[in-house]
């Protein structure tokens, strides 16, 4: 009896193979096909970079124009994921205004009717790492000023005051012509970033004491230029009168 059981037990174990090692060659073939599929979905992902709010706030519109649906507003210092082409962010041009194009899924922002949505551009800032770590300051306040966010296109005044002499960094440059500098900035350990008046950013190199001390010196050598002019021309008309005075005489 114990014969017969013995061998229905190896009969039944080598019945059993052939399906064991078919199981789990297809388990095998599954696992891989599950890899290949994430990598190839991982290859295909369209690539974003990191953008900050460097306005008041940012609205997620539907589509690139004023009037599609707004599915999400993003506030000052958020971060915005925006799609990229390559390595350029990828736009689109509505009557002159530049949108940048998003994921809502990358971004948490929820739509049933699209995947993607877009945020004026002039609203955002790239997030460099140099900014993010520490600014290499470029320039520093001449006064106690208000830093200023962009909202709807124009500038509104915040609560936040930089100090007399607080370093920034111009990070679009400096032009005297604009009434607004963009800057980025440290405040309680973090940056942060908007605008300043451009009366209140002095940049480096640029000595607001020298600038002061050669209008002084051109409006010193005017005067006496004209000083001394003006006297030339008193004495010519001095020497010139006795001369008329005789010819009259004479006559």
């Amino acid at each position: 009896m114990k014969k017969i059981a013995t061998f229905l037990l190896i009969f039944c174990v080598f019945l059993a193979l052939p399906c064991f090692f078919d199981g789990s060659q297809k388990t095998l073939a599954w696992q891989e096909a599950a890899i290949v599929s994430a990598t190839e979905e991982s290859e295909q992902a369209p690539q974003s970079a990191t953008y900050i709010v460097s306005a008041n706030s940012a609205v997620v519109f539907a589509e690139a124009n004023f009037a599609s649906d707004k599915l999400a507003t993003k506030v000052h210092k958020d971060k915005i994921f925006v799609l990229l082409d390559g390595e350029n962010p990828i736009q689109e041009n509505w009557e002159g205004y530049n949108f940048y194009k998003i994921s809502l899924q990358e971004n948490n922002v929820e739509s049933d009717t699209t995947q993607f949505g877009f945020v004026l551009c002039s609203l955002l800032t790239l997030q460099r790492p140099e900014i993010v770590a520490m600014p290499n300051f470029n320039a520093k306040t001449n006064k106690e000023c208000k830093v200023f966010l962009q909202q709807n296109g124009a500038f509104v005044e915040s609560d936040i005051t930089l100090i007399h002499g607080q370093e920034i960094f111009l990070y679009e440059g400096f032009d005297a012509k604009k009434d607004f500098i963009a800057i980025s900035y440290v405040l309680d350990g973090s940056v942060s970033y908007g605008f300043l008046k451009t009366d209140d950013v002095s940049p480096n190199g640029i000595n607001p004491l020298l600038i002061t001390c050669a209008v002084l010196i051109i409006a010193v050598v005017s005067i006496i230029f004209a000083w001394l002019f003006m006297k030339n021309k008193h004495v010519k008309l001095k020497k010139q009168k006795p001369g008329q005075y005789n010819l009259t005489k004479n006559n």
